[in-house]
């Protein structure tokens, strides 16, 4: 293959891109209208791969979205089968409960990153910017993970406390979910060894009703 027929090759790949460049000019053909137009065929990778960062970014946009719309709803069916006829200030005190709950998992989920440096040392005479940035990171998320176990152990207490009006565990079902979503496994166990509690109560409480029942005569 000569390299006359890559230059062909490369072009034509390119060429696209222009066409759909100049569908979207408005106004008339301008020096700068046509420079945009050039440099599309031209540089047509590079406009390949914004695309599919775009695309990429707004699929994740998507996915956490939906993430969002699923926690909403579980919060909402829990509001009902715990506040149906509680106070506004009691409903408002679990919604900040699960707010800061499932904000900081997310946080804690997230990948911690310590590339380059940070603008704070930049300024400073620290001679290692890099190292003193790692550290920082570092701090930083173990104080992620300090609040994020506050948090935790918050929610599954008031879960454990509201549970205990939850004849059929539908309650603490939905709270697992939820802690399902945010991927929090140390929540999921703490709540399932809640509703093994709740079934092992279940045959003592049937034995003392039972027992305080009136004998036949």
């Amino acid at each position: 293959m000569k390299l006359l027929d890559l230059f062909i090759i490369y072009f034509a790949c390119g060429s696209p891109f222009g066409v759909y460049q100049v569908t979207t000019i408005t106004g008339g053909l301008t020096l700068r209208a046509a420079t945009g137009v050039l440099l599309r065929v031209c540089l047509w990778p590079i406009f390949t791969a914004v695309i599919l960062a775009n695309w990429f970014t707004g699929h994740q946009a998507v996915i956490e979205s939906g993430l969002d719309r699923h926690i909403k709803s579980i919060r909402t069916q829990m509001e009902g089968l715990a506040f149906a006829s509680g106070t506004v200030s009691s409903v408002f005190d679990f919604r900040e409960i699960v707010y800061l709950y499932t904000g900081l998992s997310e946080a804690a989920n997230l990948p911690q990153t310590s590339s380059g440096t940070n603008e704070l040392f930049d300024l400073s005479t620290n001679e290692n910017k890099e190292l003193a940035t790692i550290c920082l990171v570092r701090k930083n998320q173990r104080r992620l993970y300090i609040h994020h176990a506050q948090a935790r152990a918050q929610f599954v207490d008031m879960v454990s406390e509201l549970a205990s009006t939850d004849l059929d565990g539908t309650f603490l079902r939905l709270a697992i979910e939820l802690a399902h979503c945010v991927k929090d496994s140390t929540a999921v166990d703490a709540l399932t060894a809640l509703i093994a509690k709740e079934i092992s109560a279940q045959p003592d409480q049937a034995a003392i009703k039972s027992r305080s029942a009136p004998s036949p005569v």
